[in-house]
């Protein structure tokens, strides 16, 4: 376990550094102003990839991470995302042709486009599921190389902001084409032909009627995370919420390492051990629990300490990001947490337990980050940090419950075994 972590930690340490310089480069071409409108951009984009993926993909890895992973499962995941995709990408589309103004749209548009390629990296899955890091964290760097490479040559340019938007959309379709090309390596060599295992039996419809209860706590979470960065960008003035923008984006690249890096090894092995033995399970997760919030919490006071001379040598001193980045990376050890409990809930088969209590605490959270932002761009820092303690806590609490009531002998399993698939749905 601790080889494979530190082989993608390495990896996505790597991707964490291109993406820190890429954002650097931009908001120095191209100033406060125009970097909020790029980031809002960024931000409608992660919304579309979130909603298509709406756990979809955890699902995915988790079934071929049980039986024999394979590239028709992969593509299966590709079908259900693009199915959870379409209306609302159509939606997206609309909102920004009737409401945003011509300078902004073009950028709008090729930003939110860039989740149609996305999809593609579903085919991640059959990396993880083969618990393959070293692979997964290559396929995740190309995207940040390959953007990082694109943002360098628009500014040495001189371009305008629609190129650096492009450049997103570039990179986002080298990822998908780099995760399609090493699952059918994966899947030549290593799936035994014919199978019969579950893992190749996937159907993307089946995926998604799992989908619906994360679906629909995915809104929530959608609306409170990345929708109350689009209430910055509404009701801070345009250089705080550019700092504050900006400074999410710092604290997002830190979050894609860390809980990404731990869950991609954790859901694979966990949904294996939790098929044989519940105890050895609970104790895996517990284990995997404890390492997240020690690296989480060293990372965010590092930020803490060095936020100001982050902020400088990162941004500029264009940007008020500082004071910003000192709240906003305590959110971070909360992020860690509540990713690795929901994806622990995800791989026991609870994901509609978890999905219901993740509901109700991100509207409560878009609630209270929303009702900051009219404060400044500080207040929206330490609200987001004491948001996602709470999530963090409700999630940690009910996978900790729901690995319990496995102990329950003999009838309580047997109960809980024969009404897995509903459960699951």
């Amino acid at each position: 376990m601790v080889s494979a972590q530190l082989t993608q930690a390495v990896l996505r340490a790597a991707g964490l550094a291109t993406s820190v310089l890429a954002i650097a480069i931009v908001s120095r071409a191209v100033g406060p102003e125009q970097y909020a409108t790029l980031a809002v951009g960024i931000t409608l984009a992660g919304i579309l990839y979130a909603l298509s993926d709406s756990g979809a993909y955890q699902i995915g890895v988790r079934e071929m991470a049980m039986g024999v992973p394979s590239n028709a499962g992969a593509s299966q995941i590709v079908l259900a995302r693009a199915f959870l995709l379409a209306p609302f990408l159509i939606l997206a589309i609309v909102v920004i042709v009737v409401l945003s103004d011509v300078g902004t749209r073009s950028v709008l548009l090729i930003t939110v486009a860039s989740a149609i390629p996305y999809l593609g990296v579903a085919f991640r899955a059959v990396s993880e599921a083969f618990v393959r890091p070293a692979i997964v964290g290559f396929v995740i760097l190309s995207q940040n190389l390959v953007w990082l490479a694109a943002v360098a040559a628009c500014a040495t340019l001189g371009l305008d902001l629609t190129w650096f938007a492009a450049s997103l959309f570039f990179a986002v379709c080298c990822q998908a084409l780099f995760a399609y090309v090493t699952a059918s390596a994966l899947d030549r060599r290593e799936s035994p032909q014919p199978s019969t295992a579950r893992g190749t039996k996937l159907n993307w419809f089946t995926l998604v009627r799992q989908s619906v209860p994360l679906l629909i706590s995915g809104l929530a979470t959608t609306a409170y995370y990345r929708g109350h960065q689009v209430v910055v960008y509404a009701l801070l003035p345009a250089v705080a919420a550019g700092s504050y923008l900006a400074a999410i984006r710092v604290v997002d690249a830190a979050a894609a390492v860390i809980p990404a890096t731990i869950t991609s090894v954790m859901l694979p092995r966990l949904s294996k051990k939790w098929g044989s033995d519940t105890d050895d399970a609970r104790s895996y997760y517990k284990t995997t629990l404890g390492v997240t919030v020690l690296i989480a919490l060293t990372i965010a006071i590092a930020i803490n300490l060095l936020s100001d001379s982050i902020s400088r040598v990162l941004l500029g001193t264009s940007f008020e990001s500082g004071s910003v980045l000192r709240w906003l990376c305590f959110s971070l050890p909360g992020m860690s947490v509540g990713y690795i409990s929901m994806n622990a809930l995800i791989a026991i088969g609870s994901q509609s337990v978890g999905a219901r209590r993740m509901f109700w605490s991100s509207w409560f959270g878009f609630a209270i980050c929303s009702g900051a932002a009219c404060i400044s761009a500080v207040s929206v820092a330490i609200a987001l940090a004491a948001t996602e303690v709470m999530i963090a806590t409700v999630l940690t609490y009910t996978a900790f419950a729901e690995f319990d009531k496995s102990r329950v002998p003999e009838a309580g399993w047997k109960l809980k075994d024969e009404s897995h698939g509903e459960m699951r749905s």
